[in-house]
C-alpha cells in the first residue's frame, strides 16, 4: 500500500488479522440467512467485530494516505525550489 513493511510491522500484522477477520465475518453473514437483514445484523456480535476490524482497516488506510500526501507535498516543494518557482513547459 505504499508503506515500508518493516517499519510498521505491528500495524501490518493488525491489518492482516483484521482483513482475515472481516472476510470471515462477511462469509458467515452470507451463509446465515437471518443475518441478511440489516436490523438483525446490527444487533449481532458479528457487527461489533466488523466495526472493530473496520476501525483497524481505516486507520491503516488513513496512515498510508497521510504519509503519501506528506511525501508528495515535500516532493513538490523540492521541485519548486530546484526549478526556481517557474513553470517549465
Amino acid at each position: 500500500m505504499g508503506v515500508d513493511v518493516c517499519k510498521n510491522s505491528v500495524l501490518n500484522s493488525q491489518y492482516e488479522e483484521a482483513l482475515e477477520k472481516i472476510l470471515s465475518i462477511l462469509i458467515e453473514r452470507f451463509q446465515k440467512f437471518w443475518l441478511h437483514n440489516d436490523f438483525i445484523y446490527s444487533w449481532s456480535t458479528l457487527k461489533k467485530k466488523e466495526d472493530q476490524c473496520l476501525r483497524i482497516l481505516h486507520n491503516m488506510s488513513n496512515t498510508v494516505l497521510q504519509t503519501r500526501k506528506a511525501a508528495y507535498i515535500t516532493n513538490k516543494k523540492n521541485e519548486l525550489k530546484t526549478s526556481g518557482g517557474a513553470y517549465l513547459y
